[in-house]
């Protein structure tokens, strides 16, 4: 059973893009970033990125800085010009990375990137970061901006402990596929969920590529019935043709807007004040909430509401 942290710096990468890996007093994994170019980014790489219950800490400070979870952390003589304001984190793995606790920045607060070709598994997130990006894939730096690559095999994957994004503004998870086994709690917040072979730009802008891929998979986000989506608002955008959605947990949110060319399966429930779901299918075998005045647009090739099934204060258009 895995149960500890490991992080080890990319021996391969340029001495300008490996970290500092130390302990913190109370034993934690402190990564001194590697020093931010002139848009601000600290480009980090690994050859395994790996975290227990316990947690590390991503210091982002020039000077001593008092942590949650780590105590007193040292000033990273790396950050001599300034600190982060977005911190990317580069696995070069063949397996995927692990995140069983809690990740604190330290000092100023910063975006992160998080990306692994292998894919990721997630218990746990982020203290003190603004928009936080977890990807199966690569990150590149084109322009003083990141863009961001899914892989074929990589998988997203939300463990039984879920995924904390309460105290984050935004989180985007990127991948071919994702499976939800847990929650995923970010009240107050946005939630992307973005599946297919996709480049994602810094402006939000998703670019599908047209490579088909090797291999097929059933569904794009496949949610079991411990899984769950709570959030403000909650983007769930596939573009992997005839590739669908699976959904048998809670989704709870103010707005859903729910894109892709393939079938929503919902076994669960979903319960949104702003409804909009674009597919070229529509299953519905458990309920779909709309639990206010506001818009309600289904618009589906084909839409089975079975027996039993509930489409609760439908105002639907279908096209």
């Amino acid at each position: 059973m895995w149960a500890q942290s490991v992080i080890t710096e990319d021996d391969l990468a340029a001495a300008h893009e490996r970290p500092t890996v130390l302990k913190t007093a109370n034993g934690l994994p402190q990564i001194d970033i590697q020093t931010p170019d002139e848009s601000g980014i600290s480009m980090n790489r690994y050859s395994q990125f790996d975290v227990d219950s316990a947690g590390a800490i991503m210091n982002n400070a020039r000077k001593d800085a008092a942590t949650q979870t780590g105590g007193v952390v040292s000033g990273n003589p790396h950050l001599a010009r300034g600190e982060a304001d977005l911190i990317v984190n580069q696995v070069r793995s063949q397996t995927a990375s692990n995140l069983q606790g809690t990740i604190e920045i330290a000092g100023k607060k910063a975006d992160v990137i998080v990306a692994n070709p292998a894919g990721i598994m997630v218990n746990g997130g982020f203290i003190n970061a603004g928009k936080v990006h977890y990807t199966a894939g690569q990150v590149e730096i084109k322009q003083g901006k990141p863009v961001q690559h899914s892989s074929e095999s990589g998988v997203i994957n939300i463990a039984s402990g879920g995924l904390n994004a309460q105290n984050h503004d935004y989180t985007t998870l990127l991948a071919r596929q994702i499976k939800i086994n847990g929650a995923i709690h970010g009240e107050g917040s946005q939630i992307d969920l973005i599946t297919g072979n996709n480049t994602l730009h810094a402006d939000g802008t998703i670019e599908n590529s047209s490579k088909q891929a090797d291999k097929p998979v059933r569904f794009a986000v496949d949610s079991s019935a411990l899984g769950g989506m709570y959030a403000n608002r909650i983007r769930l955008i596939g573009t992997e043709k005839g590739v669908g959605v699976h959904h048998a947990g809670k989704l709870q949110t103010d707005a859903l807007e729910l894109s892709l060319p393939g079938t929503l399966h919902n076994q669960g429930e979903i319960t949104a004040n702003q409804l909009d779901i674009k597919t070229t299918g529509l299953k519905n075998d458990g309920t779909l909430h709309h639990s206010s005045d506001q818009t309600l647009t289904i618009r589906s090739n084909i839409f089975a509401n079975h027996d039993g099934a509930r489409l609760q204060d439908r105002q639907a258009e279908q096209h």
